[in-house]
C-alpha cells in the first residue's frame, strides 16, 4: 500500500508504479493525498483522462452564457472566441499552454484590423478576458478533475501568467455646433434623426435603435428604457425636449401600425448598425475621427458646460458610477479662465508697486 509523508519541509508520495516498481514523488499535502488515491486507483501518468476539444466545449460554454448574458453580449463574445478556435479549436483544453496563448496574442497583433492597420491591443485583451472566462468555467464544472500532467500536477489555467492590462485609449471628440450642421445636412433619414435623438438624450446607439412607441408617452414627454435595453440592465427615463418631441412626433404620425421607432427590414425588424451610412455622411460633411458614440459624448459635454450638475447628467446616461460621467467633462475652459484670474491678480500686484516673490 503507498503512503503520504512529510520529509524536509516537502511532502511525498511512495506507490507501486505499473512496472512493479517503487516510485516516490515530491508535491503538495493535497496533491499529494490526491495523487495517492489516483494512483491506488490504477490511474497513472501516462493514463490521464482527456479533455474536451477546445471546439467541442465552446458549444457547452455558450449554453451556460445564454442564461447570464444580453443577446449583444453573447455576439461579442462568440465575436471574441472566433479567432482562437481558427488557431486552436481541434486541440484539447488541457492542450492550451501560456506559451499557446503568447502565440495568439502575438498573431492576433498582426493581423489586420476591420478599419485599417492592425488589430488594436484592447480588442485582443477582450477576447482574453472571454477565453480565461472559458477556463474558469470549465474549471468550476469540473473538466480538469483527474486530469494530471506528467509529473503528477492538476491542471492549472493557462492565464496564471498572462498579462492583460488594457491601455488608456479614451478619445475625448466632441462635435462642434458647426460640424454638426454639415453632418446633418449630408446624413439621410433615419441617420438624421438617429443623430438628433443621440444628440438631445444622450442615448446609446443601441438604445435609440431597440426603441419601440410604447416606451415613448408623449403626456409625460418621457422615454422609459426596460431594464432589457440598457447597458447595466437598469430601467432609466429620458426626458423629451421641445426638439425631440417635434421630431418623434413626426415619426410617429408615419408609423402606422409599426411599433418601432426606426424600423426597418431586417431580422430584428428596426434598423441596424448604420456604420455605412455614418461613415460616408462623416466623409460627405469633411469631418475626420467621429465614431457615433462621440455624439453621447457631445450631449454629456454640453450639459455640463450649461451648468447641469454631473449627477444629474449620470442619471441621464445612465452611468453606473459618477466617475464614469466625470470622463466626459471637459475642464479645459475652467483651467483657461484660472489662469486668466492668476495673471489678474499678478497684474494687480504690480500696479500696488508690490513685485510678487516667487516661492
Amino acid at each position: 500500500m503507498g503512503t503520504a509523508y512529510y520529509h524536509r519541509g516537502v511532502w511525498n508520495i511512495k506507490y507501486v508504479g505499473p512496472d512493479g516498481k517503487d516510485v516516490t514523488e515530491a508535491l503538495g499535502q493535497k496533491f499529494a493525498e490526491e495523487l495517492l488515491r489516483q494512483r491506488e486507483s490504477g490511474i497513472f501518468r501516462d493514463s490521464a483522462p482527456k479533455t474536451p476539444k477546445c471546439r467541442d466545449y465552446v458549444e457547452t460554454f455558450f449554453s451556460y452564457l445564454k442564461t447570464v448574458k444580453k443577446n449583444r453580449s453573447l455576439k461579442r463574445s462568440r465575436q471574441s472566441l472566433h479567432h482562437f478556435l481558427e488557431m486552436y479549436g481541434d486541440l484539447q483544453l488541457h492542450e492550451i499552454t501560456p506559451t499557446k496563448i503568447h502565440d495568439f496574442i502575438k498573431k492576433r497583433s498582426n493581423d489586420a484590423g476591420r478599419h485599417g492597420g492592425k488589430v488594436k491591443h484592447n480588442s485582443i485583451v477582450k477576447e482574453l478576458i472571454t477565453i480565461r472566462y472559458m477556463y474558469r468555467r470549465a474549471l468550476s464544472e469540473d473538466f480538469f478533475r483527474d486530469w494530471r500532467d506528467k509529473n503528477g500536477y492538476p491542471f492549472r489555467s493557462p492565464f496564471i501568467h498572462i498579462e492583460m492590462k488594457r491601455e488608456n485609449d479614451s478619445r475625448e471628440r466632441v462635435l462642434t455646433r458647426e460640424e454638426e450642421a454639415r453632418l446633418l445636412s449630408c446624413s439621410p433619414q433615419p441617420l438624421n434623426d438617429i443623430i438628433t435623438v443621440s444628440l438631445n438624450t444622450g442615448m446609446r446607439l443601441g438604445e435609440i435603435l431597440s426603441l419601440e412607441w410604447k416606451f415613448v408617452d408623449f403626456e409625460v414627454n418621457v422615454i422609459t428604457l426596460p431594464q432589457t435595453n440598457t447597458k447595466n440592465g437598469e430601467v432609466r427615463r429620458v426626458p423629451l425636449n421641445n426638439l425631440m418631441r417635434i421630431k418623434l412626433r413626426e415619426r410617429f404620425l408615419q408609423a402606422g401600425q409599426n411599433s418601432w421607432v426606426f424600423p426597418a427590414e431586417s431580422k430584428s425588424g428596426h434598423a441596424i448598425n448604420p456604420h455605412k451610412v455614418w461613415y460616408r455622411a462623416c466623409e460627405q460633411a469633411g469631418i475626420e475621427g467621429l465614431r457615433f458614440h462621440d455624439l453621447r459624448h457631445t450631449a454629456a459635454t454640453r450639459l455640463v458646460e450649461a451648468g447641469v450638475p454631473l449627477i444629474a447628467v449620470k442619471e441621464l446616461l445612465g452611468h453606473s458610477s459618477i466617475v464614469v460621467t466625470e470622463r466626459y467633462t471637459h475642464p479645459d475652459k475652467s483651467l483657461v479662465e484660472g489662469v486668466e484670474k492668476l495673471c489678474s491678480i499678478d497684474n494687480q500686484l504690480t500696479s500696488d508697486g508690490k513685485n510678487p516673490v516667487p516661492r
